[in-house]
């Protein structure tokens, strides 16, 4: 098992740290993060339905991906569960995602967004500056061409996931968890 996530993290890291944005379109990258990130999570058994064999990918506002989230997940699995992506307009804490990206167009209603699903078991993914001190998990970020991450550990704690200690050391920063 060690092995395999080693294998992987060598993996992720080729295929997400530092991929430079004028190799390819920042929402094609963007995509493979999302993907990338499904990987080195473990969610709560209660975040998946009886009987559901899929792991759902939900995109929460205006599309910035299009086809680029959508072909290169067509017909791929994470643990034995089918990916599958959701546009939504709208997110609920009942809302059947385990990633839930929320575009650029919903910063007005970003808090508000993060305060109805907070503590639910979604991955909670953006790209807008003050996304992770809002509450978010985890925010893309393009500089110098590349796109990197940073991870908010308190949050992703509350909503009851794991995420890879070799997905944390790919981050350019992480918000621990605060000390009580």
């Amino acid at each position: 098992m060690r092995a395999v996530l080693c294998i992987l993290a060598w993996l992720l890291a080729g295929s997400l740290h530092g991929i430079h944005a004028a190799s390819f379109p920042e929402y094609q990258v963007k995509a493979a993060f999302l993907y990338n990130f499904a990987k080195f999570v473990d969610w709560p058994p209660t975040a998946f339905r009886a009987g559901q064999n899929s792991l759902v990918i939900c995109v929460v506002g205006e599309d910035p991906f299009g086809a680029a989230l959508d072909e290169p997940i067509k017909g791929q699995s994470i643990g034995g569960r089918n990916v599958v992506v959701r546009r939504l307009k709208q997110i609920h804490r009942d809302e059947a995602c385990h990633l839930a990206f929320i575009s650029r167009s919903e910063r007005d209603k970003l808090g508000q967004l993060l305060g109805v699903i907070k503590g639910s078991p979604f991955l909670t993914v953006g790209d807008e500056g003050n996304f992770i001190d809002q509450g978010g998990m985890i925010n893309l970020v393009v500089e110098e061409r590349k796109v990197r991450f940073e991870v908010n550990l308190e949050a992703i704690d509350r909503a009851g996931l794991k995420i890879s200690p070799e997905l944390l050391r790919l981050a350019k920063t992480v918000r621990e968890r605060r000390k009580l």
